[in-house]
């Protein structure tokens, strides 16, 4: 009678952070900059830069300065929610 589909992790975060935050988040599985982020995703360092503040807000990645450059990384609460949507 019911036929659901089978679980698409991606999907589900998606519908869940939105697009970019979704992409944004699990590009962060590498450290990168927001320039190499941007660059990755092709969206603009602005909207990349918008994403990672939300994001860093909420607690999901941290920030560390290298030289010049900013580098974001997942922290342990953005990958505990990742593990959540990929065990699904």
């Amino acid at each position: 009678w019911y036929h659901t589909a089978p679980p698409d992790p991606e999907r589900d975060l998606v519908l869940t952070l939105g697009e970019g935050r979704a992409k944004v988040l699990m590009a962060l599985r590498t450290p990168a900059a927001t320039s190499e982020l941007a660059r990755t995703l092709d969206m603009t360092a602005g909207a990349a830069s918008q994403h990672l503040k939300r994001l860093g807000e909420a607690g999901l990645v941290r920030a560390q300065r290298r030289g010049y450059y900013v580098y974001y990384a997942l922290s342990d609460r953005g990958e505990k929610l990742l593990d959540v949507f990929q065990s699904s």
